[in-house]
């Protein structure tokens, strides 16, 4: 016979598909956002679909607003450290390799791809996104799923 202890550990130790496969996917998306050269075509298509989009509320920034890019970085990283979380992948090494991404991404985009840049503002706001993904996803799991803790 299980005892509860026991039958909590298990759920924990499994990886949530689902999840996992959202994870990736948005690890994709980013990754696409990040290093796809500025000046190449689909950065300019992509950036009028996302305008056309963020037109329809009110209120929203666009892609030509100050600010937005660093929006994008936060939200970029938050999402995908949300999703890899929620995944039930090892929260520590989440955290780690997504901080670690970040910076890579930096130096890729500073040193490698032509029409962009490197910005340590934009490396302070990816990791912000990390650590909100991380306390919003760690608090929603404490209230709302009580076999599921991210401690």
């Amino acid at each position: 016979m299980r005892t509860s202890i026991e039958v909590q550990r298990r759920s924990e130790s499994v990886i949530h598909t689902g999840w996992a496969t959202v994870a990736i996917v948005l690890l994709g998306g980013l990754a696409w956002m990040l290093y796809t050269p500025g000046h190449a075509q689909s950065t300019g298509l992509t950036l009028s679909v996302v305008e056309h989009l963020l037109s329809m509320i009110p209120g929203a920034l666009t892609p030509g607003d100050p600010g937005f890019d660093k929006i994008a970085h936060a939200t970029g990283f938050a999402v995908v450290t949300a999703a890899a979380l929620l995944a039930r992948w090892n929260r520590s090494w989440v955290v780690a390799l997504s901080i670690g991404h970040a910076a890579l991404s930096e130096v890729i985009q500073w040193a490698f791809i032509r029409g962009r840049t490197g910005d340590i503002a934009d490396f302070v706001f990816d990791v912000g996104g990390i650590v909100v993904a991380w306390a919003v996803v760690a608090w929603w799991c404490r209230y709302t799923l009580t076999d599921w803790r991210l401690t």
